[in-house]
């Protein structure tokens, strides 16, 4: 018998979309492999990819890289192989109107995984890189939602970079999106 089992037979849920996903983001609940925030953070880096941009405590948000270690970055695995057509940045003003902005960032992608002990604060060694986003293309500070269309085929891991000259304060970022297909894995059925 069950006699203290609860049944839900059917459950209704009524009211209003309060934000369209789009299902071509690809980076939502994937993994964070390592960070380097070069000095103390507050919020970590595994809110970029939440999926969150609406809620003002959901960010990765850390100080300004020092002089000598010039650079703070985030290393993502998407876990599977995707040709990727575009990345959004949801900056500090997205839900701070006195945030800090970055001018710019880097994003580069690789199809094999780094290895995490040749990425430094101020130096990666690891040539599996490719740049495809240049932080010293433009000065993006005004933007808050930065996107950026491009084509990068055969991408599993990301690393998002951030040079301390690109910053004028705090780092305070609220996603990190990438949006692209998944690529289709070759099967072969081997026969005994």
């Amino acid at each position: 018998t069950w006699d203290n089992g609860v049944r839900i037979y059917g459950l209704d849920i009524y009211g209003e979309i309060s934000e369209k996903i789009e299902r071509e983001s690809v980076s939502v609940g994937k993994t964070v492999l390592a960070f380097n925030a070069n000095s103390s953070y507050y919020n970590s880096p595994l809110n970029l990819l939440d999926g969150n941009t609406t809620n003002v405590e959901s960010l990765w948000y850390t100080n300004r890289p020092r002089p000598t270690d010039s650079l703070s970055w985030v290393v993502i695995d998407l876990e599977n192989n995707y040709n990727i057509n575009k990345f959004r940045l949801h900056d500090a003003r997205t839900l701070i109107p006195d945030g800090s902005n970055l001018m710019g960032y880097n994003v580069y992608v690789s199809p094999d995984l780094p290895d995490i002990s040749k990425i430094g604060a101020n130096i990666d060694e690891n040539t599996c890189w490719t740049k495809i986003i240049d932080a010293y293309a433009e000065d993006r500070t005004d933007v808050d939602v930065k996107v950026d269309d491009l084509i990068a085929n055969g991408v599993r891991y990301v690393k998002l970079e951030v040079p301390r000259s690109r910053t004028t304060g705090l780092i305070q970022i609220y996603q990190f999106e990438v949006f692209g297909q998944e690529v289709p894995s070759l099967v072969q059925n081997v026969v005994k």
